[in-house]
């Protein structure tokens, strides 16, 4: 599924299930002020002068 170990996505699955929408709507907020930003400008390796 993912990197996270199981016995720490069983927990979080659980909490999903009892956490009240109001504070999953602050926790999803709170997640999206913390994401890194990506650029908005493209780069990829050709960019750089970097060939296969």
């Amino acid at each position: 599924m993912s990197g996270i170990p199981k016995e720490r996505m069983a927990k979080a699955l659980e909490q999903l299930e009892i956490i009240s929408q109001e504070d999953y709507e602050k926790v999803k907020g709170l997640a999206a002020v913390c994401k890194p930003l990506r650029s908005v400008i493209f780069k990829n390796p050709a960019g750089h002068g970097m060939t296969k």
